[in-house]
């Protein structure tokens, strides 16, 4: 009935997430969704039940990688399932929607750990794609179990809690044909609200005013008022206090996330050229894998940098390993730590020990229709250490400021996007900057993975480098 299955039946993924070959991977992506019961999030099987036709979704699960032979396989995947679907006798909108679950089964995955999902353009465009409330609740499962089939490290709290996220944004977006979220005015205006309680009910507007007045208006619409509150008082703490030496005053706190997986890291400290990139050179230094990063930079300078990142190596003393951290980090603000000999001695050690492997060429895009107010730039590359540290080096040198940073790992690879400006604070628009930027990333990213010592410098590039703010 399928002979188009036969060249993926036994077809080998050379890569270090997939478990299964192809053919087999797409039956267990089935077998998820027929045991779907069993899970014991029950937000998984009442979707299910939502479905006035399952087989869409059971097709779609079965035929989902059919395209995988060639390359663009989602796509060539869409074009193969119409003949397909036509001899088993399906009909026509059983068929649209098994194509449409084909081609765009990786989309919502892709925008929860590639977009931020603050950024109220990514939820529309999403769900503009998806079209109906009905295709959105198929393509929420046919990931789960595209995921949970793929392997153990394809799915996790942290990628559950994203796609979780957009899913329902974007239900919102279908059900009411309105954003996801209240107008920025009105949620300002709640949250200034909320933010007085938290400092003291008696606070005049002139006393929240003065807090208040030195936040820019994306990070007062992104973080919740309890962590404003904590931010300003920490803030105002850094700027009594007298660094001893040349220790510059910084703060830095980690505390385990919700989903006990993750912790959230908060730092601040008086911005400076190269601080984003020293503190992910420090994280890198200290195995601390970073899952997504939220840069801000205050009115009066200071710099509020917000990391969501595995936990240290050693889970039963973790308050040792971030006071290391803290330790790192002032030495390295001071001048006093050489991070870029420390991240290379840690790249030969693992060399030696014989742990890369084949790699595939670095690929850098840039994208201005994903958002309105930042340019998107999305890293391809090979996994390996300090590789953020890298990036956000080199970014600086060219003139580039990170607002947003979404980091993806699939096994031995990354897929990175960055929300950037330049230092004037505007998109990134030019034909000849953008390419600029394109072949001077690649090109250090190549030099980094074939010649891991490799250390070349950017024509006219500051001595130390970072992620610089605007605002």
């Amino acid at each position: 009935m399928i002979p188009e299955f036969l060249p993926i039946k036994d077809r080998v993924q050379f890569d270090a997430y997939h478990v299964f070959p192809v053919g087999w991977h797409c039956l267990e992506t089935v077998r998820h969704l027929k045991e779907i019961s069993r899970q014991q999030d029950i937000l998984l099987p009442g979707i299910l039940e939502d479905l006035p036709d399952p087989t869409p979704l059971l097709l779609g699960a079965l035929l989902h990688d059919i395209g995988k032979a060639g390359k663009n396989h989602a796509e060539r995947g869409a074009r193969m399932a119409r003949p397909i679907l036509d001899r088993l006798g399906c009909a026509p909108a059983v068929r649209e929607d098994v194509v449409f679950l084909i081609r765009y089964h990786l989309l919502l995955f892709e925008t929860a750990t590639r977009r931020d999902l603050n950024d109220e353009k990514s939820v529309v465009l999403f769900a503009s794609r998806v079209e109906n409330i009905n295709r959105l609740k198929m393509l929420y499962l046919l990931t789960w179990a595209d995921s949970k089939a793929t392997g153990p490290k394809s799915w996790n709290e942290w990628i559950a809690g994203l796609t979780q996220e957009l899913f329902f944004k974007a239900l919102h977006v279908l059900e009411r044909e309105e954003l996801a979220t209240v107008s920025a005015s009105r949620k300002m205006k709640r949250k200034l609200g909320a933010l007085r309680k938290k400092i003291g009910p008696e606070t005049s507007e002139k006393a929240l005013g003065a807090v208040t007045d030195q936040m820019t208006p994306r990070y007062l619409l992104n973080i919740s008022p309890g962590e404003i509150a904590r931010h300003a008082m920490i803030s105002l703490a850094l700027k009594k206090e007298n660094a001893p030496g040349d220790f510059p005053a910084f703060h830095l706190d980690a505390r385990p996330a919700s989903t006990q997986e993750t912790w959230e890291v908060t730092v601040l400290a008086q911005d400076r050229p190269g601080l984003f990139a020293d503190l992910t050179g420090v994280l890198a230094v200290n195995d601390i894998n970073i899952l997504s990063a939220d840069i801000y930079t205050w009115r009066d300078g200071t710099a509020v940098d917000l990391f969501r990142v595995t936990g240290p190596l050693d889970p039963l003393h973790p308050e040792e390993a971030w006071d290391k951290v803290r330790r790192d980090v002032a030495r390295t603000l001071a001048g006093k730590m050489d991070l870029e000999s420390r991240l290379r001695a840690k790249r030969s050690s693992l060399v030696l020990k014989g742990s890369h492997g084949p790699t595939r060429p670095p690929l850098v895009t840039l994208d201005n229709d994903g958002s309105d107010f930042f340019t998107l730039v999305e890293v391809f590359a090979p996994d390996r250490i300090g590789l953020l540290h890298t990036i956000s080096k080199t970014l600086f040198e060219l003139g580039v400021d990170i607002r947003i940073a979404k980091i993806g790992t699939k096994g031995d690879q990354v897929a990175d996007v960055f929300y950037v400006r330049d230092f004037v604070g505007r998109k990134i628009l030019e034909p000849e900057a953008m390419e600029k930027i394109r072949r001077s990333l690649t090109r250090r990213l190549e030099q980094d993975v074939f010649q891991p010592g490799a250390q070349t410098a950017l024509t006219g590039a500051p001595k130390r480098s970072g992620a610089r703010r605007a605002c």
